[in-house]
């Protein structure tokens, strides 16, 4: 996914193209919903002679501009005509806009009242999930240092969701990404701290990075000379190597990591790396030696 810096030296580097990288930077700012900076790139665009007249993103900052003016309108026309379920859903899409999420959620509430269509149904589900983006976007920038993590964590289950849906993948992988960076810093238990992004490739089935990352987990738990943790982490690599059938790594790892802790030790593992990173030992050494000698 290329950032804003990609554009930014781009342009120093090769200004011949310059044109171009406006527009790929303005793109990325929609997506950022950072739509004057958009705006600023798209006029930058058209001086250089681009015809950027069709661009959607484009469309989006121009009615950003114009948002405010557009709910006047929209305003005046409900006061005429309350009944039009419509005039409701076109004004919380330029509230949305505006970041004013009370009045474009109560917009599409009202919408809902007045007709209750399959249509409205789905048009109500495409703007909570607008507010649900603005909203874990918001977290981040909003959370003291003791919340950001959790903040972090909040917008990286939301980017798993959207990936999933096959919603802007890239975009999302890329933020999420970012948001695991952040919280390496922010962790003094960089294993752990790692422990995320494997959570996180695991979930978007992503298993070959998930098993790459869950490897490091591994090594750096080890040099932390805690058998429990490293005990836990390697199951979970064996469960990743199995799942992609790949059975010789798999027992290779598990004659590693023969020495099982005490119940009361591995009970007090798993806490910990639940409370901080949601793992999931769904499968325990002693089922994974089955499943291995059945196949």
């Amino acid at each position: 996914m290329r950032d804003e810096h990609f554009y930014t030296r781009s342009m120093k580097l090769n200004p011949k193209n310059l044109a171009e990288y406006y527009i790929g930077r303005a793109d990325f700012y929609c997506l950022e919903k950072d739509y004057d900076k958009a705006y600023s790139d798209f006029c930058e665009a058209i001086k250089l002679g681009v015809d950027v007249s069709r661009n959607y993103n484009y469309k989006v900052c121009l009615d950003y501009i114009e948002a405010e003016k557009k709910i006047e309108i929209l305003t005046a026309k409900i006061h005429k005509n309350p009944e039009s379920d419509f005039l409701y859903y076109k004004r919380s899409r330029f509230y949305l806009l505006k970041n004013k999420i009370k009045e474009a959620f109560n917009d599409v509430v009202k919408m809902i009242q007045i007709n209750p269509s399959v249509e409205n149904i789905y048009l109500l589900n495409e703007v909570c999930d607008k507010i649900k983006e603005y909203n874990v976007n918001n977290a981040t920038k909003i959370a003291n240092k003791k919340q950001l993590i959790e903040a972090y964590k909040l917008r990286i289950n939301y980017a798993e969701e959207q990936i999933l849906l096959r919603k802007k993948e890239d975009y999302w992988q890329y933020k999420a990404e970012r948001d695991l960076d952040e919280i390496l810093k922010l962790t003094k238990d960089k294993a752990l701290a790692l422990y995320l992004r494997v959570n996180f490739y695991e979930n978007i089935n992503k298993i070959g990075n998930a098993i790459l990352y869950c490897k490091k987990v591994v090594e750096l738990s080890k040099s932390q000379k805690n058998k429990t943790l490293t005990y836990l982490y390697a199951t979970k690599l064996i469960a990743l190597y199995a799942n992609e059938e790949k059975y010789d790594k798999a027992m290779q790892i598990a004659l590693q990591y023969q020495e099982k802790p005490v119940s009361e030790e591995l009970k007090k593992g798993l806490k910990y790396i639940n409370k901080f990173a949601s793992m999931q030992v769904d499968v325990l050494r002693k089922n994974i030696r089955t499943s291995l000698k059945r196949d």
